[in-house]
């Protein structure tokens, strides 16, 4: 209905924020919302009709094949009904924070990402800092459309999936600010394994902020000597993120009815943050910058893979990775 991600993030919304467990507030377009999209503006036959005849082998093909998918689905419009209960959340969320429009991460959630047999994680679309109405319906779509990418074409080919039987939901979050502090991604071990506690200063040569005054909604920047010099997190903020782990650890194990360490995304922030089935986003690549005089951490983000935002590493005594940080966001679904 919702795909892993925003599915996820509904399950720590309804089970664990009474816990103290920070999850952004947000609102979900779900698989069916995609399926009356591409049934209303009659997609299904041409789209069908152009991946069945794409190979893998042919690169130009694929990129041709994909580029022409796309545009399709830019230029159709949503189903009214939807348009307007996405406006209509929208509007909802940016009350809730105060504000006319707020700052919203928009983000993918594919049926078929993190199966046993195939991961589909950080294939499709996130887009951050996302603002006004019109802007999120739009971003919606350019979600929808990164479903058939070359890279998401060429796997699903790979895999054996058939492309029209993959759906994709979309998590719209409020956004967490964490180019004011510090986001990533933390991960428990599997029982058995000795706590581990050390810290190591990583280089955080770039950090992605908010483009404020140009043509892109964010950007890369160089970090600054005095940022690159300090932890991203303080000790207490570690610790907390380590309770919060660990809470969400318990809960999925008992679920399971077995041991379920796993990676969750998490976001700090020093004033308020963000968004979708209420969800976030992160991004491989450059380290955030720790801000000296930030407040403890407040917010965090759990989620699936993605690509948007800084990171930093920790690694085990034998080198190994054990926990990388990064940014997020999710929520709360209307009935599409």
């Amino acid at each position: 209905m919702v795909g892993g991600k925003n599915a996820s993030l509904g399950e720590l919304l309804r089970a664990l924020e009474a816990l103290g467990i920070a999850v952004p507030s947000g609102f979900a377009v779900t698989a069916s919302g995609y399926r009356a999209f591409l049934a209303e503006a009659k997609l299904v036959e041409p789209i069908t009709r152009i991946v069945s005849s794409l190979r893998k082998e042919n690169v130009e093909e694929l990129i041709r094949g994909s580029d022409r998918i796309k545009d399709l689905m830019l230029h159709a419009p949503l189903p009214k009904a939807l348009s307007h209960e996405l406006e209509t959340a929208y509007r909802e969320l940016s009350k809730e924070h105060g504000e006319e429009a707020t700052d919203v991460a928009v983000r993918s959630s594919a049926t078929a990402e993190d199966l046993p047999t195939a991961s589909f994680a950080g294939q499709q679309e996130s887009l951050l800092n996302v603002r006004g109405a019109a802007s999120v319906v739009d971003a919606v779509k350019k979600a929808f459309a990164s479903l058939f990418t070359p890279r998401a074409i060429s796997y699903r080919i790979d895999m054996g999936f058939d492309h029209m039987k993959v759906a994709l939901s979309v998590g719209v979050q409020k956004m967490v600010r964490s180019d004011r502090a510090s986001a990533g991604v933390i991960f428990t071990l599997p029982s058995g394994f000795a706590s581990l506690f050390w810290k190591k200063l990583g280089t955080k040569e770039v950090r992605l902020i908010y483009d404020e005054h140009g043509q892109r909604q964010v950007k890369s920047v160089p970090t600054s000597p005095e940022e690159r010099a300090q932890l991203s997190l303080t000790d207490a903020d570690a610790f907390t993120l380590a309770r919060w782990a660990i809470a969400i650890e318990d809960h999925y194990s008992k679920v399971h009815g077995a041991p379920t360490p796993d990676g969750h995304r998490v976001g700090e922030r020093r004033a308020h943050g963000g968004a979708l089935h209420r969800a976030g986003a992160t991004r491989d690549g450059a380290q955030p910058a720790h801000t000296a005089d930030r407040e403890p951490l407040r917010d965090r983000v759990v989620g699936g893979g993605d690509r948007h935002g800084p990171r930093r590493r920790r690694r085990d005594r034998r080198g190994k990775r054990a926990c990388r940080a990064r940014r997020g966001l999710d929520r709360r679904a209307p009935s599409w």
